[in-house]
């Protein structure tokens, strides 16, 4: 028990330093030139791995794999017959394109999978982890106001107020078998995830690293070693999120959402990510939340007030 549990906490020491590399325009050997976020980790042979994934749009995943600073794999996978949702993606067998191209042999393979060969919908029960302790429903709690920059002499607030509605699970399985490669299946756990939630894509490759991890599977040069079955969760916090202006009585109420990974045994993989307007004290929300509310120029944000 005492290892488990000392197992657990590296894997979410590892991951939450992992999971924080931040956005950025990179130019990689594979002539692409795109947004992507980068992810590293030490395999079973001390090497550093590191892989970029982006993604223009849901169902379509670029990943570029690296060892040691060397580009190995590139991969592109693009889900076919588009499903409308994440439950729909489950429903069908749904197939995937994988294009697969070697860098140092050259050599580029195209064929078509399905989707349940990586990742199903579990086949029992699953009891829910430990949840965190239950918010307050029924009204809202104050949670700070935004000061605006004066113009023409006047400086504009909006206090903000938010509600917690409700909290949904939803459950998912990653299946590989012995020798597949890590960057295949980063492309194939990232194009599902965008269909959850599309932020989540960056966090694919530290679910894999994490149930190889938990269940003793060593990752050589860019493969999974062993076969690899691991569940894993999305948890998804629903807020609404009630914008004041007090000086005209007027106010606007937004739908938002905050989610989080785990892994059995309630590792966090990832900080929470964000849709809608939470978090509310960010620049990009505060001019959201003042052209809704302010017909003129932006003057930007004096400072949020907590």
């Amino acid at each position: 028990m005492k290892v488990k549990r000392i197992v657990a906490l590296i894997m979410m020491m590892v991951m939450l330093f992992t999971i924080n590399a931040p956005a950025f325009a990179v130019s990689m050997d594979s002539g692409t030139a795109e947004t992507a976020q980068s992810s590293s980790f030490i395999d079973s042979e001390g090497k550093v791995n590191t892989v970029y994934i982006s993604s223009p749009k849901k169902g379509v995943v670029h990943v570029d794999y690296y060892i040691e600073g060397v580009l190995v794999d590139i991969v592109d996978t693009e889900i076919l017959d588009t499903p409308k949702t994440a439950s729909e993606l489950f429903d069908t067998e749904d197939n995937i394109r994988i294009t697969y191209t070697n860098v140092r042999t050259s050599e580029t393979e195209e064929y078509v999978d399905s989707i349940s060969n990586y990742v199903t919908l579990p086949q029992t029960d699953m009891a829910y982890p430990v949840a965190e302790e239950a918010l307050a429903a029924s009204s809202y709690a104050y949670q700070g106001r935004i000061n605006y920059r004066p113009f023409m002499e006047y400086a504009d607030k909006l206090y903000i107020y938010q509600r917690y509605v409700d909290t949904l699970y939803e459950y998912r399985e990653l299946n590989f078998v012995a020798g597949t490669l890590v960057s295949k299946a980063a492309g194939v756990i990232a194009n599902v995830l965008t269909f959850i939630f599309e932020p989540l894509k960056f966090i694919a490759e530290n679910l894999i690293y994490a149930a190889a991890y938990a269940l003793g599977v060593s990752i050589v040069e860019g493969k999974i070693m062993g076969a690899l079955s691991g569940r894993y969760y999305v948890k998804s916090t629903l807020y609404e999120v009630k914008a004041c202006d007090l000086d005209t009585s007027r106010e606007r109420v937004y739908d938002a959402e905050r989610y989080q990974v785990l892994m059995d045994g309630n590792v966090y993989s990832s900080e929470f990510y964000y849709d809608g307007y939470l978090p509310w004290n960010t620049n990009d929300v505060a001019y959201w939340m003042f052209c809704d509310f302010f017909g003129y120029q932006y003057p930007g944000v004096s400072s949020f007030t907590i």
